[in-house]
């Protein structure tokens, strides 16, 4: 079977994937119970059987059940993974409506992470495509003289901001550009991305409409 042909059976998932319960069969080290998905409770491995954070990921969103909030949505409008000189980037913007609810309004104050997530990454042989998460502490983030945060991670130059809507200021647009992220080609579409603040505050989106370039791909909402 081709790879493109895994892509669209979805068929072979590696690791523990999403949809598990509360226990799996049996384990030996922490490690063996990461099911892959976005959660403020490690997965652990506790007298041989695995214990899911949050109850696990039951609907295969990436967001463990215990943490889920279909108030916390994100509106994603593009994402880039590029490659080159053998070093990866991905780069991306969006918007969000702050609410305020669950979780606590958006501050920055307890950092953020962003999750890039392509559907190769979940497609066997592992190692390919893209799954990975750019964690900004809190002591990385700097509130703006205009009510906005940005983060900055000094090792990488990586960034992320968030930026208050004028006239509107529960309403944030961001944008963040991840320096020296190890990825490998090929990469393939939708292209999910989660914004966690507040620690158990996820907020998720997915681009389907893909083009893939040789330096990497470009997705994008119209």
């Amino acid at each position: 079977m081709g790879k493109l042909e895994a892509v669209v059976l979805l068929s072979v998932l590696c690791v523990a994937a999403p949809g598990l319960a509360t226990r799996a069969s049996s384990c030996t080290v922490d490690a063996e119970c990461d099911n892959g998905d976005t959660c403020s409770v490690a997965d652990a491995c506790v007298n041989g059987g695995c214990v899911l954070g949050g109850g696990g990921d039951t609907d295969g969103d990436y967001i463990c059940d215990g943490e889920f909030n279909a108030e916390a949505d994100v509106n994603v409008n593009k994402v880039v993974a590029k490659m080159a000189a053998g070093i990866g980037r991905l780069r991306g913007t969006g918007s969000f409506i702050d609410l305020g609810s669950a979780g606590g309004a958006f501050t920055g104050a307890d950092g953020v992470s962003i999750r890039v997530k392509d559907t190769l990454s979940t497609i066997s042989p592992p190692g390919d495509g893209i799954d990975f998460t750019m964690v900004f502490p809190a002591s990385s983030c700097q509130p703006t003289l205009k009510g906005g945060v940005t983060c900055l991670d000094a090792l990488t130059k990586s960034q992320a901001k968030f930026s208050p809507t004028p006239r509107a200021v529960s309403q944030f647009s961001f944008s963040f550009r991840i320096r020296r992220v190890p990825l490998t080609r090929p990469f393939f579409g939708p292209v999910t991305v989660i914004l966690t603040h507040n620690r158990t505050v996820h907020r998720r989106d997915s681009l389907s409409d893909c083009k893939l370039y040789g330096w990497g791909i470009k997705c994008r909402e119209f």
